[in-house]
């Protein structure tokens, strides 16, 4: 995959660094419940961070949030 440069440093609705991470796991391909088990939360609290995340980056579904969030330099593939 191309590396994909920031357009921005930030922007309007910077993410927390919750739902940073949260991305970041969801980028790598890992599921709600492997996030859950791995940051010792529940299902429904990954899938609040991610749609907090979703409105924040102004985005339709959580591959968009993914993609924006990577494009503003909010979170990185590792």
């Amino acid at each position: 995959m191309q590396s994909v440069h920031p357009i921005l440093a930030s922007r309007p609705g910077e993410l927390s660094t919750r739902e940073k991470l949260v991305l970041s796991m969801t980028a790598e391909g890992k599921t709600a419940g492997d996030i859950a088990e791995e940051l010792h939360i529940s299902q429904r609290t990954v899938h609040a961070h991610l749609q907090n995340a979703s409105e924040k980056m102004q985005a339709a579904n959580k591959t968009q949030t993914v993609v924006e969030a990577m494009r503003y330099g909010q979170i990185q593939l590792r």
